[in-house]
């Protein structure tokens, strides 16, 4: 097993206070069958834990000591980010610090009382700076502990959800119990860790907590949750999840299998491109049911000449800024030029995401008629449904990779715009507008499908 949340190093924050109590926590997960772990130190916390020794020089010292030990076990490092007022200054500042083993994924952990809404805000902020954050001990805010369906939205929207060993295992009540069984249900549970702070207490051990999630979902569950997300986590793989319950898993209808497929046809094919160019519901339609057209070289073309003159109104716009050495200088907004070339910039972007949209489409659609030709053609029951599920993993894959790539051309835009001292409404506006309009299709779909 892997344990992905760990207060593991010596001396630098409320965890192991010595060398010593680090290795016998080593030894204690070791034994449970843990064999690999994420050192995660507070970063960024409230409270002045005065670590005696640098996270960098703790970690070299415990690694080195471990691999004495214990050969085949790794020791990787990460922090447990705590979101305060200027989160984005710390991560814009200390991004290498803040991330797990170098990969985009970063641990984050919140006030209790916080509000889901404010953590919805943070996970879209997060994934605008291009990080895939990990809510960490889910289970502790009473906001989504009332609502567990509030979770399940947050995971929706990019999010991954770490639950905590003892927390499963009802150590910390029949509530939060409660809770962390229906988000295994829901298969809405990414990560299970320890989240352990010593030898004595809050202890680095996963066994049962384990052979709690095979009682309740299965062996294979289990071991996405314990083994493989956590593999691909520490490698920077994209870890995809499918944002729509399909029922019960172990016997799901076709209905209910075809509608989740279908729903995240719909959504994977949403790209915010100003305030007209999004696909209509009616096109949605057509391509689920494999009658849309391919995109005609004329479209292309078309395509290509807006490119060309948005980047050419962009340099003209500049050039009424220019001081006469083909270099912008920004003015305060309202002057003249300003407007057009804020709007140039915007332009840029808005064609590229018509662009993704473009190439997405394209995709989607070969799903899509793969889909068809199955139900069509393949008339062993257990076959087909196989085939349909491999083909909805392929859906799913391609709407995370319409997120990520919304997401990046909207930072790249906010970059853009900050640069020549431009306000960035517009890219919180297109951010909103891409998941209310994700939120509706998802229901619509629902309706009209269910």
């Amino acid at each position: 097993m892997f344990d992905t949340h760990c207060h593991i190093l010596p001396m630098v924050d409320d965890g192991s206070f010595s060398l010593e109590e680090s290795l016998n926590m080593i030894k204690m997960a070791y034994q449970d069958g843990v064999r690999a772990m994420i050192a995660t130190p507070h970063k960024n916390h409230p409270i002045d834990f005065r670590p005696q020794d640098s996270v960098m020089n703790s970690f070299q010292l415990l690694k080195a000591s471990v691999l004495d030990l214990y050969p085949d076990f790794d020791l990787y490092l990460g922090a447990e980010f705590y979101i305060t007022d200027d989160y984005i200054e710390v991560v814009k500042k200390s991004r290498e610090e803040l991330v797990i083993n170098s990969t985009k994924y970063i641990l984050i952990e919140f006030d209790r009382e916080v509000k889901y809404e404010r953590m919805s805000e943070v996970v879209h902020e997060l994934k605008i700076q291009g990080l895939r954050p990990i809510i960490a001990h889910a289970e502790m805010y009473p906001d989504l502990t009332k609502k567990p369906d509030k979770a399940c939205e947050l995971r929706n929207q990019g999010a991954l959800i770490q639950l905590t060993s003892a927390s499963i295992n009802g150590k910390r009540g029949k509530k939060i119990a409660s809770f962390c069984e229906t988000l295994l249900k829901k298969s809405s549970v990414d990560f299970v860790a320890s989240d352990a702070h010593g030898d004595q207490h809050r202890k680095p051990l996963l066994g049962s907590s384990y052979q709690k999630v095979v009682e309740l979902e299965g062996e294979k569950e289990a071991e996405k949750i314990f083994i493989k997300n956590p593999q691909m986590l520490i490698a920077g793989i994209e870890i995809y999840t499918q944002k729509l319950e399909t029922g019960n898993k172990n016997s799901p209808s076709s209905k209910k299998k075809m509608m989740a497929m279908m729903t995240a046809i719909a959504v994977a094919t949403l790209f915010i491109i100003g305030t007209g160019a999004r696909i209509s519901q009616s096109a949605l339609m057509e391509k689920a049911e494999g009658a849309s057209q391919k995109t005609t070289q004329q479209d292309q073309n078309e395509q290509d000449d807006q490119s060309t003159q948005s980047a050419t109104e962009i340099s003209e716009a500049y050039a009424v800024e220019s001081d006469g050495a083909g270099e912008a200088a920004p003015s305060a907004q309202g002057e003249p030029g300003t407007e057009a070339a804020k709007a140039a910039i915007e332009s840029k972007y808005y064609q590229k995401l018509k662009s993704l949209e473009g190439s997405y489409t394209g995709e989607l659609e070969s799903i899509v008629g793969n889909m068809r030709y199955a139900k069509n053609n393949i008339t062993d029951e257990a076959l087909l449904a196989t085939t349909l599920e491999a083909y909805k993993e392929e859906i799913f894959a391609l709407e995370s990779q319409s997120d990520n790539n919304v997401y990046a051309a909207l930072y790249d835009m906010q970059n853009e715009l900050e640069e020549y001292d431009f306000e960035v409404s517009k890219v919180q506006a297109c951010r909103d507008e891409y998941n209310d309009i994700k939120m509706k299709k998802q229901q619509e779909y629902i309706n009209k499908l269910g």
